[in-house]
């Protein structure tokens, strides 16, 4: 739908590639903060991008805090690269290896910005 609807062959393809190319490095982010209410500057949770302006790093879509746990948030992140850290206003933090979304986390849908 978001490339076009009705489309076929060539066009259905290059809608196809288009659609793994935008998932690709997309990873659900479940994250605590201590203290519980603590501000968190969303836009400072990064990860660089060689060769690219700070204005073009990807930083949180779509963050939300998570109702029945105190302090968690989840957020989604394009472009992830799991081998480096993410940046934040406490300092950088490793990342965990990734694993099938949890089931109190299934509700969490990504929505297609724009």
């Amino acid at each position: 739908m978001q490339w076009g609807h009705g489309l076929t062959g060539h066009e259905l393809a290059r809608a196809h590639d288009r659609v793994r190319e935008h998932f690709a490095g997309l990873y659900l982010i479940k994250v605590r903060a201590v203290p519980a209410d603590a501000d968190i500057d969303w836009r400072a949770v990064t990860q660089p991008a060689e060769g690219q302006p700070r204005a073009n790093w990807q930083v949180p879509y779509d963050e939300r805090r998570l109702q029945k746990e105190e302090g968690r948030w989840a957020f989604f992140f394009h472009y992830l690269d799991l081998k480096r850290p993410l940046q934040t206003q406490l300092g950088d933090r490793a990342l965990p290896q990734p694993t099938p979304t949890p089931p109190h986390l299934v509700s969490v849908l990504y929505e297609v910005p724009g």
